[in-house]
C-alpha cells in the first residue's frame, strides 16, 4: 500500500505550489528521475518537472478546463491530467497524465505518461467531448512508467478534498481588492467551497425561488464551521477556508452580504464561547478590530461575546 498526500512545495521559480507526495517523494521528483533514466528526448527537453503547474490548480486559464479536470477527478476510471506547462496553463502543450482506476476500497495509479498531441484536434482540445475520449484512446499517450501505486480510498479522498480546499483558499486570497461582491457573486463563491456546493445552491434556488443570503450563509458557512470548531480542530485547512470566505464576504461584500456576516454569521458563532474563541484564532487582525470596535459595540445580540 502506498501513501499519498498533498503538500506545498517550493518551485524553481520562487513560489510554492501544491503537489502530490507519494511515499515521501513529490511526483515531479519521480518524473525528474524517470526522465534521467529514459532515452526519450521529449522528456529530457522538459527540464525540471517541479516547474510544471498542477493540472488541478484553479489558476488554469479557462474555467471550462478547471471544471473538466475536476469532473475527471471524480470518475472511477479515467486518464487524469496531473501537470501542465506553467506558461500556457491549458491542455495545448505539456500534459502529464495518470491512468486511474478506483474500487470501493482502493485507488490505483497504474502508470504515468504524457499526451501526444499529433492526432489531437487543437481547435477544441478543452472540449471534454473531444478531450476525454482522446486521452482514453490507445496511442495518444506515451506511457513513461508503470507505477502500480495503490492508495487507500479513504486516504485518497481526503487528499482530493485537501487539494480542493488549498486551491480554494489560494483563490480567496486573490479576490480583487476593489471588487464588490453582490449576493449572486457571494452565492457562487460559497457554492465553490465544497464538491456538492453547486447542487446545494440549485436546491436552495428551487426551494426559495431566489437567493436568501442569510439562509445561505447559515447553511453553507455557519453550521459546517461550528461543527469543525467544536469537534474537528485537526482539519485546520478546512477551517481556514471557511474563515477566509467569511472575511472576503465582509471585506468585499455589498451591504446585503456584509449584513449577513455581521448578523447571521458572527451572531451565531458568538453563541458558544469555545467556538467564538477558536474562530478568533483563524481570522486576521483587521477583521478582529472590526468585530471588537464596531460589531460588539452596536449589536445587542452579541453583548455576551468577549473581544478577540
Amino acid at each position: 500500500m502506498n501513501h499519498i498526500e498533498v503538500k506545498e512545495i517550493q518551485t524553481p521559480y520562487g513560489y510554492k505550489d501544491n503537489y502530490w507526495v507519494i511515499d515521501g517523494r513529490a511526483l515531479p521528483e519521480y518524473l525528474n528521475i524517470w526522465a534521467l533514466e529514459s532515452q526519450d528526448e521529449y522528456l529530457k527537453s522538459i527540464g525540471s518537472f517541479l516547474g510544471l503547474c498542477p493540472a488541478w490548480d484553479k489558476d488554469i486559464t479557462w474555467a471550462g478546463d478547471i471544471r473538466f479536470v475536476w469532473k475527471l477527478i471524480e470518475m472511477d476510471s479515467t486518464v487524469l491530467p496531473l501537470l501542465l506547462c506553467e506558461d500556457d496553463l491549458d491542455f495545448s502543450c505539456i500534459v502529464i497524465v495518470v491512468d486511474v482506476e478506483k474500487t470501493k476500497d482502493f485507488v490505483y495509479w497504474k502508470r504515468i505518461g504524457y499526451v501526444l498531441h499529433e492526432k489531437e484536434n487543437t481547435d477544441s482540445y478543452s472540449d471534454e467531448d473531444n478531450t476525454l475520449p482522446f486521452y482514453q484512446t490507445a496511442g495518444n499517450v506515451c506511457w513513461i512508467k508503470n507505477t502500480e501505486w495503490v492508495f487507500d480510498k479513504s486516504e485518497y479522498d481526503q487528499m482530493v478534498n485537501m487539494f480542493r480546499e488549498m486551491q480554494t483558499i489560494k483563490q480567496l486570497h486573490k479576490f480583487p481588492e476593489n471588487a464588490v461582491m453582490k449576493v449572486t457573486d457571494c452565492a457562487d463563491m460559497l457554492a465553490g467551497l465544497t464538491s456538492d456546493g453547486k447542487q446545494m445552491l440549485d436546491e436552495h434556488r428551487k426551494e426559495f425561488g431566489e437567493i436568501l443570503i442569510h439562509v445561505l450563509a447559515a447553511d453553507f458557512v455557519v453550521e459546517p464551521l461550528i461543527d469543525l470548531l467544536k469537534y474537528h480542530m485537526d482539519r485546520k485547512i478546512t477551517i481556514q477556508m471557511y474563515c477566509k470566505a467569511i472575511e472576503v464576504m465582509w471585506k468585499n461584500g455589498d451591504d446585503r452580504v456584509r449584513n449577513a456576516v455581521d448578523v447571521t454569521i458572527l451572531e451565531r458563532l458568538s453563541d458558544e464561547e469555545r467556538v467564538w474563541k477558536r474562530f478568533g484564532d483563524f481570522i486576521s487582525g483587521e477583521f478582529k478590530n472590526h468585530i471588537n470596535n464596531e460589531i460588539l459595540n452596536v449589536n445587542l445580540m452579541m453583548e455576551h461575546a468577549k473581544e478577540h
